[in-house]
């Protein structure tokens, strides 16, 4: 089960928020509202996709048919180089 940590106790036990992050993530709460929430590097790096390879995230981006008829409304003028 998530533990819910108030941001005092958070602070007092921190180290203790940073283990168990390391088996489910830990939310951090202020008057009652959830305001944190403290991930495992690994689970922050799986979700965010830093550190993967660039090119192995643009394979796996799904295919997205993008309509620029909109764009052909306004006439094209020259312009010099």
């Amino acid at each position: 089960m998530t533990k819910r940590w108030t941001l005092q106790d958070a602070r007092a036990h921190f180290s203790q928020v940073v283990e168990a992050a390391q088996d489910e993530p830990q939310f951090v709460t202020k008057w009652g509202e959830e305001k944190a929430v403290v991930l495992s590097a690994e689970e922050y790096l799986r979700l965010s996709g830093v550190g993967e390879d660039p090119k192995k995230v643009l394979e796996e981006m799904p295919d997205v048919d993008v309509d620029l008829d909109w764009a052909r409304q306004w006439p094209m003028r020259d312009i010099d180089l």
